[in-house]
């Protein structure tokens, strides 16, 4: 089932470009984030799969987090097959590699990504189904 997503990312730096790993499905693309940008993926899960979108933030080294300096990426927007919902990036949970001096809090419910680590998003196909559960818009029947 053919399913197209995009991903808008911004990144937030006051010195050098945040690095990450964009992976949808099995396409991972990595990029060094200069601006802010869209990244596009057909990919061809089989229904009733589930399909992993993740976002890597990578390369944020100790001394950049004792500066307190800005170096992070935010998910601005996911859009698959077209449709686009502030909700669908809500979905997402960031797993954070925390610094040695930072204690764990765990999975993060939020779109920056401030420490190095992992953002994901679960999708089930077919993604009209996901969509209309995540947005609340009824019963659906079999």
């Amino acid at each position: 089932m053919d399913t197209r997503v995009r991903i808008r990312l911004r990144p937030v730096t006051d010195t050098r470009a945040p690095c990450c790993d964009v992976t949808v499905g099995y396409i991972t693309r990595g990029i060094v984030l200069d601006q802010e940008q869209w990244l596009e993926f057909m990919i061809r899960p089989d229904q009733g799969s589930s399909v992993d979108i993740t976002v890597r933030h990578r390369g944020k080294t100790e001394a950049e987090y004792q500066t307190l300096r800005a170096l992070a990426i935010t998910i601005e927007e996911i859009e698959i097959n077209g449709i686009a919902d502030p909700r669908f990036v809500w979905q997402g949970q960031f797993h954070p590699e925390y610094p040695h001096w930072e204690p764990d809090r765990g999975a993060l419910d939020t779109h920056y990504l401030g420490f190095n680590g992992t953002w994901r998003l679960t999708i089930t196909i077919p993604a009209y189904t996901w969509m209309h559960q995540i947005l609340g818009l009824g019963w659906i029947y079999d």
